[in-house]
């Protein structure tokens, strides 16, 4: 993005972004879009287009994080392998 404030600094997408992860794709554009005004001053000097994208959980997403939760609650998950014999 090379949208610039008067100083002449260039917007930090990323860094600015980053604050709003747990947001879905609306309120993630209505975040970056409020923010971007206040960065340039409340007026854009091109356009600007952004989309914001959701990935949907797969069964195997599910079925993973059940399985990390059994195997932590029995005590079977480690913060290292085990050494090999």
């Amino acid at each position: 993005m090379e949208a610039r404030n008067r100083s002449g600094d260039f917007y930090p997408f990323a860094e600015r972004a980053a604050q709003w992860t747990e947001c879905g794709p609306e309120p993630l554009l209505r975040h970056i879009r409020r923010d971007l005004l206040a960065h340039v001053g409340g007026r854009l000097g091109d356009d600007a287009a952004l989309i914001a994208l959701r990935r949907a959980p797969t069964h195997s997403d599910h079925h993973l994080a059940r399985l990390i939760h059994a195997e932590s609650s029995r005590g079977w998950v480690r913060d290292s392998p085990e050494p090999s014999s």
